[in-house]
């Protein structure tokens, strides 16, 4: 379960890298407005992640 979870948070690493050297500004303009919608499901994660997680 861990390891498909550290996984998945790696390729979307490094989708997100390879799509901001493509296009920069059009990435960080995206960014904003994903963050928006994504910012309360990202505060649920990282309490999830952080109740699995013995760190």
């Amino acid at each position: 379960m861990k390891k498909i979870l550290v996984l998945v948070m790696f390729l979307m690493a490094l989708v997100a890298t390879l799509m901001y050297y493509e296009d920069p500004r059009y990435y960080q303009k995206q960014f904003k407005k994903q963050s928006r919608k994504y910012r309360k499901q990202m505060d649920c994660w990282q309490h999830y992640l952080h109740d699995r997680m013995p760190f």
